[in-house]
């Protein structure tokens, strides 16, 4: 009894410990299924102490509680996969990863999968000190040392948390004495400590007062502190990642990126639009450089921010081609001060600007970006023309010449050399040049090898070329990756190309009169995509990343129902929000080919989704059942071994045995060999079975004799230990 209340005592110490921990890990990550990991401790910390109590040995244990994490983890994180050895080796693959970047990166945030990981290991870690191996102590430094890297970071509230791991380790160590053996009289001793906790903790209302006191006194160390960077270089490790929208530096691409759900712009249109803030040329190797631009240039050097007219009229300068002749009428909304300004596809006619005017805007045709002035631009009513496109002439055309498009080609001299062969691989055997800018945005699109996520993409290591890492080594990332890949290879085959930025056309939040519809595009639908250079059609825009459909993106099929066409403009009647990349015709434009269409065909990804019921169900299925089988492992890899006995092993063998046969029939150590033996061979319904197997083991330990021992004996023996080793059996030893 005096061992149970011990042993209660310290996993309720683990059970507080752990709580604490996990609820500092929830505050400071982004993780969707909270309840699983809550679920997890609760199974965790209730393995462990059942198992302590039955005295089983901590290997199995630990064992159970890996492969408890396993389960987590992968209902966490599936990874669009089953339960299996593929979805292992996924995940073991991102972990290094992870770790490698972690450790290279300089950076303070985590991936999803590493800080799962970290989180489920410090629990297990937990709640093995506190009932196994009986070192609260080493638990509260764990679960403090966390808690002050959160606030150091993170600014969390610290005090009431430090108090309870103070009076934490206060409990734990006095219900130890108070339970301790050969203990003589208890003394109220070891309370002591608890109540000045306790007093302590009480003394904190009193701490807004502390703390001006505190702030004062330390007033001058804080300030030599800033003076000499300490909170700068905090503050700019713990802040190694990002939040989504747009950004004016992309000089140092990569490391994860979380969603911001704040609205930025409303959109009014018939029909979804990519919102281009600007493009860029200049690739760097890790990033891309931002271009000049004349914004406040003016005749007067007295004048400042000043800005310049634009025109009314905004298309495309390298096309020569026509555009529609009725115009959609599209009506930007900005929400917030931002001086950024989206555009559609197309040529843009500035019919209106609320409540300022056309003066308030500049237009920068170098960067093709309209700037305004937050105060002046806050609604624009566009009329938009799509391009003219004959499909034929599009699908078949020959390679354009670059002309004066040499930007649109450079790369650093520091390009792996494997970036410019996996383009020629993907591109060698397809005969047009619209065909090989397609074989390439299919490999980025649809690889299995590359994943697309936000928040498990790792930082940049020092000194590697973002495209090389991203295509051969990470192989995780989002539309920045994708995008700046796909420029990246055209160019490495001499095809023109440009990285564009701004906006996905956002969710459908009202359905207006006629055809138009309310799009509200948030932070979170900030996005990049490349541009190709296709002669008189100008630069037009494709989608490499996965999950994205381009409304403006032009496609080719083998269907010969179209080839009738003589010409076609965009249809654009798709949702980047799309789900799948499917390119049918009921989705984009479909412009007919003569050419071999493999290299446009697109892979179905098949995902594996539970129903919620089934998985509620699953689980407690699965603890049930490797806690009915816990019993059996050690007969059962004797029953094994029986079946593959060698003589030379025997002795190894038999000390197995004993060691198995102790949680159901314990042997007092006063005990014989040859009694317990007898003991045993009643427990399991044996006639001598056991003191067979008994008499030559001892014959060959202790008397030097060789006895052959008939395997028949070792199969009987661990067959009716197998049938009789279970639960019930354990729980009357343990009561005895």
């Amino acid at each position: 009894m005096t061992r149970v209340l011990e042993k209660t005592g310290q996993a309720a110490c683990g059970f507080w410990l752990a709580y604490l921990f996990l609820k500092s890990f929830l505050d400071v990550n982004e993780i969707g299924n909270q309840q699983m990991l809550w679920f997890a401790l609760g199974i965790m910390g209730a393995l462990v102490l059942i198992l302590s109590l039955l005295q089983v040995h901590w290997a199995p244990t630990l064992l159970l509680v890996v492969i408890i994490q396993l389960l987590t983890t992968w209902w966490l994180l599936p990874y669009d996969q089953a339960l299996s050895w593929a979805w292992v080796q996924t995940y073991v693959g991102r972990l290094k990863t992870a770790i490698t970047t972690s450790l290279t990166s300089g950076s303070a945030e985590l991936t999803a999968t590493l800080s799962v990981t970290l989180a489920l290991l410090a629990l297990a870690l937990i709640f093995m000190l506190s009932c196994y191996w009986s070192s609260p102590e080493l638990s509260v430094l764990i679960v403090f040392s966390y808690l002050l890297a959160v606030h150091i970071f993170n600014g969390n509230e610290l005090t009431s948390a430090t108090l309870q791991l103070a009076l934490i380790f206060c409990l734990s160590r006095a219900w130890r004495q108070w339970w301790a053996p050969n203990q003589g009289k208890r003394s109220l001793t070891p309370l002591l400590p608890i109540l000045l906790v306790l007093a302590v903790w009480g003394a904190t209302i009193q701490l807004p007062a502390i703390n001006t006191q505190f702030a004062a006194w330390s007033a001058d160390l804080r300030s030599q502190l800033n003076q000499v960077g300490f909170y700068e270089s905090i503050e700019r490790y713990a802040r190694g990642a990002s939040r989504t929208g747009f950004s004016e530096d992309d000089n140092q691409l990569g490391g994860p990126l979380y969603d911001d759900p704040t609205a930025v712009v409303k959109v009014r249109a018939t029909q979804p639009h990519y919102l281009r803030i600007q493009v860029k040329t200049d690739y760097s190797g890790q990033g891309w450089r931002s271009p000049t631009n004349s914004r406040w240039v003016s005749e007067d050097t007295r004048a400042v921010q000043r800005y310049l007219d634009a025109p009314r009229v905004i298309s495309d300068s390298a096309a020569t081609v026509d555009y529609e002749n009725k115009a959609e009428a599209v009506r930007l909304t900005a929400l917030n001060n931002q001086d950024y300004i989206g555009l559609p596809y197309g040529q843009i006619e500035i019919e209106a600007i609320e409540p300022g005017s056309l003066d308030s805007t500049f237009y920068d045709n170098s960067s093709q970006r309209l700037y305004g002035n937050a105060n002046d631009v806050k609604q624009l009513q566009l009329g938009v023309h799509a391009k003219k496109i004959i499909p034929t002439e599009l699908a078949d055309m020959a390679t354009p010449t670059a002309g004066d498009y040499t930007n649109e080609l450079a790369l650093p001299s520091s390009l792996p050399v494997r970036v410019r062969q996996l383009a020629v691989k993907l591109t060698e055997k397809i005969p047009t040049y619209y065909g090989k800018v397609m074989a390439i945005e299919d490999y980025l699109a649809d690889s299995a090898e590359l994943v697309y996520s936000k928040i498990d993409t790792p930082a940049l290591p020092k000194g590697r070329d973002y495209v090389d890492y991203f295509l051969f080594d990470s192989q995780v990332g989002y539309c920045d990756n994708f995008s700046t890949a796909m420029v990246v290879l055209l160019r490495s085959i001499g095809i023109p190309a440009r990285w564009a930025k701004g906006f996905a056309p956002g969710t459908v939040t009202k359905t207006l009169s006629g055809d138009q519809r309310e799009y509200t595009v948030t932070n979170s639908d900030a996005h990049a995509w490349p541009e190709v250079y296709f002669g008189e059609y100008g630069w037009l825009p494709f989608e490499p990343t996965p999950g994205f459909t381009n409304s403006a993106e032009v496609t080719t099929t083998t269907s010969t129902a179209t080839n009738t066409a003589n010409s076609s403009s965009v249809n654009s009647n798709t949702s980047s929000r799309a789900s799948s990349r499917s390119k049918s015709s009921s989705q984009k434009q479909t412009v007919s080919s003569s050419e071999d269409s493999a290299a446009s065909t697109r892979r179905t990804k098949i995902t594996f989704n539970l129903p919620g019921w089934l998985q509620l169900v699953i689980w407690p299925a699965i603890i049930a059942l490797i806690l009915l089988l816990l019993p059996k492992m050690r007969p059962l890899i004797l029953w094994i071994w029986a079946r593959q006995f060698a003589q030379t092993n025997f002795s190894k063998f038999y000390r197995y045995s004993l060691r198995g046969l102790q949680p159901c029939w314990r042997r007092p150590a006063s005990q014989s060999l040859s009694a317990y033996a007898q003991e045993i061979d009643q427990h399991l319904g044996l006639a001598e079975t056991f003191s067979q197997i008994t008499e030559v083991y001892q014959a060959q330990t202790f008397g030097q004799e060789i006895r052959a021992l008939p395997p028949q004996a070792l199969r009987q023996f661990t067959s009716a230990l197998l049938r009789r080793s279970n639960w019930r059996q354990l729980m009357q030893q343990h009561h005895h």
